[in-house]
């Protein structure tokens, strides 16, 4: 009776300590996954934005130098309400018929409701200030957005570049005229 005893209390014992291994824990794991993320242009963000309404794949004012007035679309494309603020250095923002608008801060609030989803504001425009830079040259300078919701935050600083138009048309430009040739040149008529 000792030994089933003995044999039965290392059987219980055994068996505990196969228990006991089993319900360990991991303290770690790996997976090897493919993860491809490919971020989308200006046009197709939360906080959509297209130069004139074009719609491309790539970032607001890419490229080279715009001629003024520059205009964007801005364009709510989040499931909530956003309260924007636009602000322009050094540029100034216009009215679409071209009219200066004082300061270089553009605000879309919840007092007003804000921008709902799917809402946009079209032709936000952007011009130079008169006394910026002599006619010929550039101005390179900032736009920056900033975006507000219900958990939603959103900031763009986007580098703009304006050629500023030759405005010294009216200025006297020396203009040398020549004749050649025997025949003399009469305002009078023979009779």
């Amino acid at each position: 009776m000792k030994r089933t005893r003995r044999a039965a209390l290392a059987l219980i014992a055994g068996s505990s300590s196969v228990l006991a291994v089993e319900t360990f824990g991991f303290s770690s794991a790996d997976a090897d996954r493919d993860v491809r993320v490919a971020p989308v242009g200006d046009a197709h963000a939360y906080l959509g934005l297209t130069e004139d309404g074009v719609e491309d794949d790539g970032v607001l004012f890419g490229g080279g130098p715009r001629h003024p007035p520059v205009r964007f679309d801005l364009s709510n494309q989040c499931p909530a309400s956003l309260t924007v603020a636009l602000t322009v250095d050094p540029f100034r923002l216009q009215s679409v018929d071209g009219e200066s608008i004082d300061g270089t801060r553009f605000v879309i609030d919840g007092g007003t409701g804000g921008l709902g989803p799917g809402e946009r504001v079209d032709a936000v425009t952007i011009g130079v200030p008169p006394d910026s830079v002599d006619g010929g040259g550039t101005i390179t300078g900032l736009v920056a957005i900033d975006a507000r919701g219900d958990d939603i935050h959103i900031e763009a600083e986007r580098e703009l570049t304006i050629a500023v138009p030759d405005t010294r048309s009216g200025q006297q430009r020396s203009v040398t005229t020549g004749q050649s040739g025997a025949v003399p040149a009469s305002n009078a008529s023979e009779s």
